[in-house]
């Protein structure tokens, strides 16, 4: 938690409002920030259940009682309410820690609350190579369309004519362009961009847009890392291997699955094969140690049960000298030729 947020006026409301000290209202709080830098990077607390978020910050989950600390959070100003997410952290991008900024860069996520996370954490060669500045520098470009939009004015700046007035609510803003996350919960939000109509089905295009390919790159990174350096030639025999075959209206999900099943293909080896030459010796050898050991304990104790028929007294008398008086001579004899 960052400096200051003890003594705020929100820490001392929330201890109000549960009927507890300010310190417990501190480590409740702390609790539940580290377990959603956890479960819940981008800051949707609503995607679990009052129980769980009230477990999270060992709060009493019996009865009400999660309801009643999931409103006093919401009635202190510590979790928004959000149409999309249901619950979100007040102010997530400010109070996690750093690595949570790059664990987002770094899957190409944005906070739940729409705010960048800071790309200074991970490398300008690992930006490179992954293709993460694409990504956020189109976050932000959407996100400044976004705030110009909003913010244009309804009525001009010339002078009032008929033909050039406009009545308040007469033309709405045009809407952001699709997200990348969006696209990828939506499969015909990908058509849409393409140009065809929802649930269009087309044959395998030439090739992807630009779009599309830092889309399937951000996927292959969590999903399939071995296989980014390669994801252009898949991404063409995907293309080519399917367009005499099927058509459809969402061939980012198609080449996403011709990826890991490649990926599967290479990981799992043939059936029937045997294993390599290294494993087999270092197997032949264990198994010739054993051999080894077995005989030579056999042979000890042929020697020990020999010197035991043909002298009795001097047996017994170099027993005595080496072996406790609670064990019989049997089990001394047995451990002696264990233990050589």
């Amino acid at each position: 938690m960052k400096r200051g947020a003890h003594d705020h006026p929100k820490m001392l409301r929330l201890a109000r409002t549960l009927g507890i000290t300010r310190g417990l209202a501190v480590m409740r709080i702390e609790l539940l920030l580290h377990w959603m830098e956890k479960y819940a990077v981008q800051g949707d607390l609503g995607r679990f259940d009052d129980a769980d978020i009230a477990a999270a910050a060992e709060w009493p989950t019996d009865g009400d009682e999660p309801r009643r600390f999931v409103e006093a959070l919401v009635s202190c100003r510590w979790v928004d309410i959000s149409d999309e997410h249901r619950l979100i952290f007040h102010g997530w991008s400010k109070h996690c820690d750093r690595y949570v900024h790059i664990k987002l860069v770094r899957k190409s996520l944005l906070f739940a609350d729409g705010t960048i996370p800071n790309r200074a954490g991970v490398s300008k060669k690992e930006r490179e190579r992954d293709g993460l500045d694409l990504f956020l520098d189109e976050a932000e470009q959407e996100r400044k369309a976004a705030i110009e939009g909003v913010q244009q004015p309804l009525i001009p700046e010339e002078p009032a004519c008929a033909h050039n007035v406009r009545t308040v609510g007469a033309l709405s803003p045009p809407p952001p362009p699709p997200h990348p996350q969006d696209q990828e919960r939506d499969p015909d939000a990908r058509a849409r961009a393409r140009g065809f109509g929802p649930g269009e089905e087309t044959t395998a295009p030439a090739e992807l847009g630009e779009g599309e390919r830092a889309l399937i790159r951000a996927w292959a990174i969590n999903h399939a890392g071995s296989l980014v350096p390669e994801l252009v030639q898949l991404e063409q025999l995907c293309l080519a291997y399917w367009r005499p075959k099927k058509k459809s209206s969402d061939w980012v999900s198609e080449v996403q699955a011709f990826v890991l099943r490649i990926q599967r293909e290479r990981a799992s080896p043939p059936r029937g094969s045997r294993p390599p030459a290294d494993v087999r010796a270092v197997s032949r050898e264990k198994r010739d140690r054993a051999e080894l050991d077995s005989e030579r304990r056999k042979k000890q104790l042929e020697e020990w049960q020999r010197e035991k028929a043909e002298d009795p007294p001097e047996f017994l008398r170099k027993a005595a000298r080496h072996r406790p008086a609670v064990i019989s001579l049997d089990a001394w004899v047995d451990r002696q030729v264990a233990s050589a």
